[in-house]
């Protein structure tokens, strides 16, 4: 399933990037309901951004700041020997995401869902925030010490309403965030139809979604609508290649790639770069 909105241009190949042809299963590491780390239960693991320069990944827990204070986990993963296994996964530090006013997140207040890692050593976070209890989801930059100090702003149509009209569907908001590999753009993508977009997915229909580009300055700059997709997880292919008509030469897209629940497949979009 390809939706494609771009227009190409000609241009010499990337001899720098990498590219990806297959992946390999590596292992796996479960932690059992209840696992304690430094007087805080991890819980569930929403979301993974890794900081090259300090071989560590971030972890943020899908904590509602109802059992502890919404958090994020540093994690050492060994794949020395090119397998996961028992023991090669460690949780090494814990830090608590803090409000504007420099307080830990009240209880019910967020719902926090995708993390990606900036250039500049920051965190982008998604919440979902909570429909049923018109807590909006928010898009927000953190200092690695857990700071709020930057939110982009959220297209109204998101935004949960009382009579549920429109805006996002509880517990399937923002669940995906990332960085294309460039730094520029961050995405997003809804985990559903918005209210005023459609009815909810069920094994048998599958149900309209919105992916959100900004630029890291915070602007929207491109939402998505396609029918009958269930997205997941989104990531971003930069700089990919297409034949061209002329010979030898080859023109590059980036690419907006997401999980298709409803259909068992990925959807890829072409990104508009006039947009």
């Amino acid at each position: 399933m390809v939706y494609s909105d771009v227009e190409l241009t000609e241009s010499e190949p990337d001899l720098d990037r990498t590219t990806v042809t297959d992946v390999d299963f590596l292992g796996e590491v479960s932690f059992e309901t209840g696992f304690m780390f430094d007087e805080t239960e991890v819980g569930g693991i929403s979301g993974l951004t890794y900081d090259e320069a300090k071989d560590i990944f971030y972890a943020i827990s899908d904590d509602q700041s109802t059992i502890n204070d919404a958090r994020y986990y540093d994690v050492s993963i060994d794949l020395d020997d090119g397998s996961l296994d028992e023991g090669d996964v460690e949780f090494t530090e814990v830090t608590t995401l803090l409000n504007a006013a420099g307080d830990p997140f009240s209880p019910a207040s967020l719902d926090t869902e995708g993390i990606a890692l900036t250039d500049e050593g920051t965190l982008f976070i998604s919440s979902e925030g909570d429909s049923d209890n018109l807590v909006d989801p928010f898009i927000s930059e953190f200092s690695l010490d857990g700071q709020i100090f930057n939110e982009l702003t959220i297209p109204d149509k998101f935004l949960p309403t009382v009579d549920q009209s429109s805006g996002v569907r509880d517990n399937l908001a923002f669940e995906s965030l990332t960085i294309t590999p460039n730094g520029k753009y961050l995405f997003t993508a809804t985990e559903n139809a918005l209210f005023q977009d459609g009815e909810i997915a069920t094994l048998e229909a599958a149900s309209p979604v919105q992916i959100l580009q900004y630029d890291l300055a915070g602007a929207e700059l491109q939402s998505i609508t396609p029918e009958d997709i269930r997205y997941n997880n989104v990531d971003i292919a930069y700089g990919v290649e297409f034949p061209s008509q002329l010979a030898g030469a080859t023109s590059t897209v980036d690419l907006a790639i997401a999980s298709d629940r409803a259909n068992d497949t990925l959807a890829i979009f072409a990104i508009d770069p006039f947009k």
